[in-house]
């Protein structure tokens, strides 16, 4: 696009235009270039010069991180993907040993990329747990040892030598669902991560709902079932993310198994039956599995009604370690739905796997830089 069709498209004076083009120039942020095409005749007269966004010229990372791993993302401004990063979280590590480990899993998408660290502007990191933005710390996050009360967006920002943001996991992979996963376009949606605990990030009108402490999301904690597995008191659950979260199925296939129920469940040798093994078991034709994942269900929907009334999105994605192997009882789920609440949502499992945290967090740092160009121009605009 030629400076001309600038002026012409967004209504600012020529010498306004001018000015921001050069600083865009000289930040390296657009290029200029002689209109050599030959897609369309060439009018007499000098060629113009036309301007191209230079994607690349700042990238960001997002990062999430979990129990069992740690993925890291990095991004140019337009949304492409130029590497992807994962390793395990250290097992029972101290919080040193988890930065060091996320830490590592930037710096190897940063090479994968093969990009100059000092074009990184923004990392974006998910967590689970509440975060306070204003004091960096975590809280309700039992899943990371020492991570908990600590300045962690200091930290890491230390340990990366980056800016950093710190979000709630989930408040991120609603963004990413909105993003580009089954959620695209959909202003008002929630997702639902459901793994030992269940957590929501969901968006009002296009925006993520943090609430007055950054703790809006945890239906984990709403009192929809009244009894629930004594695993889920032991564990610090809350009432729904014990009776629906993967915890509920193991607890469930011991108590089958402690009563004598005829089964191939079998505790693993660490001991437990997974939600895993009890689904796996249900699709090959176990009738208790089957019975554990009705009453398990059950719960779900129950809670998903809960979420309906009250927020009314039009959609609900399932994801998490649970979540994303539900497609199979989706048309169960939204038959419950349908009966429970008068304008039931659709419910879907996410399209982005185990990316979705990571890719909000992508989608949250481009934001972030973009608001940091703009701020940069200043008032050249007005």
């Amino acid at each position: 696009m030629p400076r001309s069709d600038v002026v012409r498209v967004s209504g600012i004076s020529k010498p306004t235009v001018n000015e921001v083009v050069e600083t865009l120039l000289a930040e390296g942020l657009i290029t200029e270039s002689l209109d050599g095409g030959t897609e369309r005749p060439r009018r007499p007269g000098p060629r113009a010069r036309l301007l191209q966004f230079n994607s690349r010229r700042r990238l960001v990372v997002g990062v999430d991180v979990e129990a069992s791993r740690i993925l890291a993302l990095l991004s140019d401004l337009d949304g492409t993907i130029l590497g992807s990063a994962r390793r395990p979280t250290p097992h029972g590590g101290r919080q040193d040993e988890v930065l060091r480990a996320v830490r590592q899993t930037v710096r190897d998408v940063v090479a994968q990329g093969e990009a100059d660290w000092s074009a990184v502007r923004a990392v974006v990191v998910g967590t689970p747990g509440i975060v306070d933005r204003e004091s960096g710390t975590v809280r309700l996050v039992p899943q990371l040892s020492g991570w908990e009360g600590r300045p962690l967006a200091r930290l890491l920002s230390e340990a990366l030598a980056a800016p950093v943001l710190l979000e709630h996991d989930v408040h991120l992979a609603v963004i990413g669902e909105y993003w580009r996963g089954v959620a695209a376009g959909l202003r008002n949606a929630a997702y639902v991560q459901i793994d030992v605990g269940v957590g929501m990030g969901f968006l009002i009108d296009g925006t993520v709902y943090a609430g007055a402490d950054g703790a809006a999301g945890e239906v984990g904690y709403l009192p929809v079932v009244r009894s629930r597995p004594a695993t889920g008191t032991a564990a610090g659950l809350g009432p729904f993310e014990a009776a629906a979260g993967a915890t509920a199925f193991s607890a469930l296939a011991a108590e089958a198994i402690a009563r004598g129920e005829e089964t191939s469940l079998r505790p693993s040798r660490s001991g437990e039956i997974t939600a895993a093994s009890v689904l796996a078991a249900a699709r090959d034709g176990d009738r208790t599995a089957a019975g554990i994942v009705d009453t398990v269900l059950g719960h779900l929907a129950g809670g998903l009604a809960s979420i309906a009334a009250v927020l009314n999105p039009e959609i609900v994605v399932l994801g998490g370690e649970v979540g994303e192997q539900l497609g199979a009882y989706l048309p169960r789920l939204q038959q419950q739905l349908d009966a429970a609440v008068p304008a039931p949502p659709r419910v879907h499992v996410t399209s982005l796997e185990d990316q979705a945290i990571a890719l909000g967090a992508v989608r949250r740092g481009i934001d972030t830089v973009e608001r940091q160009i703009f701020d940069q121009l200043g008032g050249a605009t007005g």
